[in-house]
């Protein structure tokens, strides 16, 4: 960024460094009026593995193609389904991206204090493309 801004090509106007837990799922809208999101900035990361960097680089490269191509948002949104979109489907589980990213919140917290949970988070939580989440998984998120 200190090199961008030095050659005049951005501007931050803010520069607030924070940290937060890997995305569970894509955002429903991968771009603003100003631009797009790309990497885990849009959710494309797969959970279970935190592997995200293919997925930011590919991404990348199609909005760099959208703007060349002067393609839409709308193209670089189903571009992006297409190439990679059903890597990340697991994730989503039919349940919306909030209270997704609340859940792996809270079983983190939980899984840092008590190692059967760890052990369930494990097996259970980040195979979600393989089969449901236990009873006794959502039996420990809610007590």
């Amino acid at each position: 960024i200190d090199h961008l801004e030095r050659q005049g090509i951005v501007s931050v106007r803010e520069r607030r460094h924070r940290a937060s837990i890997i995305p569970f799922s894509p955002v429903k809208d991968t771009s603003t009026t100003r631009g797009v999101y790309a990497g885990d900035a849009a959710g494309f990361v797969r959970p279970g593995t935190g592997e995200g960097i293919y997925f930011a680089m590919l991404s990348g490269r199609i909005a760099a193609r959208m703007v060349i191509e002067n393609k839409t948002a709308f193209w670089y949104h189903e571009e992006c389904k297409k190439q990679f979109g059903k890597y990340l489907k697991s994730a989503v589980a039919g349940l919306p991206r909030g209270p997704l990213n609340l859940i792996l919140k809270k079983s983190v917290r939980i899984g840092s204090k008590d190692e059967s949970f760890k052990k369930l988070l494990v097996e259970d939580f980040f195979r979600l493309g393989y089969h449901s989440l236990t009873k006794s998984f959502f039996a420990n998120i809610f007590k």
